[in-house]
């Protein structure tokens, strides 16, 4: 496993936009636990509940200097755990000797080489997209905005189009402000994902509301969704090419594992075959790759969504 797939995993691996995005919790066997934290109230009437609910918010600390310790009021952290176990997600790619052949003597160039950045591309796109799916699918919130102002936009002058528009700002403020009230988290944490169409509205809005990334401009090919920019409260927004246009996606991820609103759990990151001839004598060469893997969504409320009602 280790000379076959470890320089595989070091290629997929910083490929996968969902480490950036979600809490990581490697696996060591196929079903395992993943962890999160809860902060609690320990004492009665509120014995259990989460300290970050508005609803429970009550004064904790005793008043009377004189107290004994027995009448003062606890709280608590408790790490939850849930069962989650491991999906194994396939693929493969053959060609023909004379494929290969005629690549390199035309091109110079080795077709196994590139039939394994195909394979191995597509797998981060795919883990990508089946788990920003399932945090758009499990939301704690949502959040509406629509474009036309309810069909009068058309009739605007240019300031009043203009003045509209940046009121996408204030929807995603809205949903930022979901995900706090319910988490008390860090705002600036918050990340917002969207297809290059959503994140173009935000790149078009007027002052310095979204600061774009800086370019390598080395002739790269951009693949999958990567990291567009900024807004200026700290934000990160990144581009997510498989979303839907009227959809934007904000989540919170913490500064340590068990801050964890979604869990992405790798068992196998990526395993690659040693290359195999066919065995019939058909002179075709057959590689194939594997990624085994857990999600879990544990606090729908570290997710919100923006949707934007009409086009």
């Amino acid at each position: 496993f280790t000379k076959v797939s470890m320089g595989m995993v070091a290629a997929v691996f910083p490929r996968l936009m969902a480490t950036e995005l979600f809490a990581v919790q490697p696996f060591v066997q196929p079903a395992q636990y993943v962890f999160y934290r809860r902060y609690l109230y320990k004492s009665s009437p509120l014995a259990d509940q989460r300290i970050d609910d508005r609803s429970n918010k009550t004064t904790t600390y005793s008043t009377d200097p004189g107290e004994g310790s027995s009448s003062v009021k606890e709280t608590g952290i408790k790490i939850e755990r849930e069962l989650v176990e491991a999906s194994i997600r396939k693929l493969k790619w053959q060609t023909s000797i004379e494929a290969i052949f005629s690549l390199q003597a035309y091109h110079g160039l080795d077709m196994e080489v590139l039939q394994d950045d195909a394979m191995k591309t597509e797998i981060a796109l795919e883990v990508d997209q089946e788990l920003i799916s399932d945090c758009i699918s499990n939301a704690g919130a949502n959040v509406n905005w629509d474009p036309t102002d309810g069909g009068e936009y058309d009739s605007y002058t240019p300031s009043e189009k203009r003045a509209h528009d940046e009121t996408l700002a204030q929807a995603l403020d809205d949903a930022m402000t979901e995900i706090v009230k319910n988490r008390y988290v860090d705002r600036s944490r918050i990340w917002i994902a969207g297809n290059p169409s959503a994140v173009g509205r935000l790149i078009k809005l007027s002052g310095n509301f979204f600061q774009k990334a800086g370019g390598t401009n080395d002739g790269s090919l951009r693949k999958g969704a990567r990291f567009s920019g900024t807004l200026t409260g700290g934000n990160r927004v990144y581009e997510v090419p498989w979303m839907e246009d009227n959809k934007f996606l904000l989540g919170y991820k913490g500064p340590t594992f068990v801050d964890a609103g979604y869990v992405y759990c790798p068992f196998v990151p990526f395993f690659v075959t040693p290359r195999i001839w066919d065995d019939s004598l058909n002179f075709e060469v057959k590689k194939g790759g594997l990624t085994w893997y857990a999600k879990k969504m544990v606090v729908p409320e570290m997710y919100a969504t923006v949707t934007i009602t009409s086009s």
